[in-house]
Parts: structure tokens; sequence; C-alpha cells
């Protein structure tokens, strides 16, 4: 029975670890993303002005 609850505690563990690391990386995705975003609407905001 002791096996059994290390197996179950070390997958949730793992699974725990997978999400945070998941989470983290969407996260920066999105920030790059939202960076870009700014960027173009910059560029674009700029170029329309010189029209």
């Amino acid at each position: 029975m002791e096996k059994l609850k290390k197996e179950y505690e070390d997958k949730l563990n793992k699974m725990k670890e997978d999400h945070t690391a998941e989470t983290k990386k969407l996260g920066e995705e999105a920030k790059v993303q939202g960076e870009a975003i700014t960027s173009l609407s910059q560029e674009r905001d700029a170029a329309v002005g010189h029209l």
C-alpha cells in the first residue's frame, strides 16, 4: 500500500511541476506576443502619421 501511495504522490508532483512549467511558458509567450503587438501598433501609427 505504501508503494502505491508513493507512486501516486510522485505522479501528482510530476503533474504539478509540468503544470507550473507550462503556465510559465505560456505566460512568457503571451508577453512576447503582447510586445510584438505593441511594436507593430506603434509602427502602424507612425506610418499613418506620415501620410
